[in-house]
């Protein structure tokens, strides 16, 4: 596989993407499956998604049928990255490095990678129009047909294969935010994260008892050792800052704390509540008295958010 990265000047802890492009120069063909940094950088991109919906096979027709508006998300993935040989596929990178200064980065690539006798027993495609219907069916690869780029892929048996890139990147200390500045703040500890949602905040893990920081500016909360965790703030900034989050309440604290008035809630009383961009500081602020804990899980099949408990 040849990688093209396009890398830019990174601010310490603040995420941005470059545009990688993957080449097949191999006489097989390959389905992509992910880029992943190693630490101290931090970000991936998939080639594969379950979607909303439902798919269900057809063994007499030898047929996958996706029923696009069925209640529900697929088991099986969509695949997006399957290459012949000789073609490449491109894509945008999260990328975000905790380091102080410029290092080396390792890029992690995995692909499966398939003989071309096998394509039509194990891939499944659809014309590219059939994506604009309810129903999409999809059928054994067929070479020179109309196809769009997502593909069903049977991958029990295929050969997993991982690469190593090593790339160069430029990292600049954040002149509006200062790491050092944080660590101080928070009495030392590991600088173990950064998140956008509040405001470039800095999360500090303690060294002591394992308790997150989040200091922004000369603001400094303490969250509880276990009342949320670094997979909940990065979930927090794939939401977009300026809309509100779906909020569950999962506990007698927490549906006291909804009714405080203590942070900045919408729907008070209702099954599912919605918390204003303001109120995600206010809900931190509130962990230590209110005795909850902060978890990021599915409230329905086309929804995600936050749940107190």
């Amino acid at each position: 596989m040849k990688l093209s990265l396009e890398t830019e000047p990174l601010r310490r802890g603040w995420p941005s993407v470059f545009e990688l492009r993957v080449q097949n120069e191999g006489d097989a063909p390959l389905l992509l499956e992910e880029a992943r940094w190693d630490p101290p950088c931090a970000g991936a991109h998939a080639w594969s998604k379950r979607p909303l919906g439902l798919i269900h096979y057809d063994a007499g027709a030898d047929r996958y049928h996706y029923r696009q508006a069925a209640s529900g998300r697929c088991v099986q993935p969509l695949w997006i990255g399957l290459l012949e040989p000789g073609a490449s596929a491109g894509c945008l990178l999260p990328t975000r490095s905790l380091a102080a200064s410029g290092h080396a980065a390792t890029l992690r690539l995995s692909a499966y990678s398939l003989k071309e006798a096998e394509l039509a027993e194990r891939v499944y495609s659809a014309p590219a129009r059939a994506f604009n219907t309810p129903r999409v069916t999809f059928a054994p690869w067929k070479v020179g047909i109309d196809r769009g780029p997502e593909v069903l892929v049977r991958l029990h048996g295929l050969e997993r294969v991982v690469e190593e890139h090593s790339y160069e990147l430029e990292v600049h200390e954040d002149p509006d935010a200062s790491a050092a500045a944080a660590l101080e703040l928070a009495g030392g500890g590991e600088l173990v994260g950064r998140c956008r949602r509040l405001g470039g905040a800095w999360v500090v893990r303690s060294a002591e008892d394992e308790a997150l920081h989040v200091v922004r500016g000369e603001e400094h909360l303490r969250c509880p050792p276990g009342s949320l965790g670094l997979d909940l703030i990065e979930r927090l900034d794939d939401t977009l800052p300026f809309e509100p989050i779906p909020v569950l309440l999962r506990s007698r604290p927490a549906e006291a704390l909804a009714r405080s008035g203590q942070v900045a809630l919408e729907g008070v009383g209702q099954a599912q509540q919605l918390l204003r961009p303001e109120g995600l500081w206010q809900l931190l602020a509130a962990l230590p008295a209110a005795g909850v804990r902060l978890t990021w899980s599915r409230h329905a099949d086309i929804q995600d958010g936050l749940v107190i408990r």
